[in-house]
């Protein structure tokens, strides 16, 4: 006659596949919050660097709409038009006799926004502080 063991005293791997789920969960909601934020960022910098070439364009061709000059040009297109929030005068500079791109007599305008106002799940915010989004746009200056 064969004797077998009692089952509670054979392996017992019940709870394994919670234990793994639990071990695996944190690294995969980092990585798609990170990948969220990487999205966020990018997305940002495209409108950033769309509102700066609109507003060199408009300042180069001495358009009406500019009459407020780069900064209010620049505010009035970025909130409605290119979802940009949060701009300000302080962060748009603008120089209608500039060189780019090894070109002379152009107008460029330049808008650093914080990373960190370009976020908005912020999910590293002590990591995004020091750190900008830098659009540049150039346009011939034809005025």
């Amino acid at each position: 006659m064969k004797r077998t063991l009692p089952r509670r005293l054979g392996p017992d791997e019940r709870g394994t596949s919670a234990l793994e789920f639990a071990l695996v969960v944190p690294v995969l909601f980092l990585l798609i919050f990170s990948l969220l934020e990487a999205d966020f960022a990018l997305f940002n910098f495209q409108q950033i660097q769309a509102v700066a070439s609109d507003t060199a364009r408009c300042i180069a061709i001495g358009s009406n709409l500019c009459s407020s000059g780069a900064a209010g040009y620049a505010i009035n297109m970025s909130a409605p038009g290119h979802a940009v929030g949060g701009l300000t005068a302080s962060m748009i500079q603008s120089n209608t006799n500039a060189t780019c791109g090894g070109q002379s007599n152009m107008t460029k305008v330049t808008i650093a926004y914080p990373l960190a106002a370009a976020l908005p799940l912020n999910f590293i915010p002590s990591f995004m502080n020091g750190y900008t989004l830098t659009g540049i746009g150039c346009f011939p200056t034809i005025q």
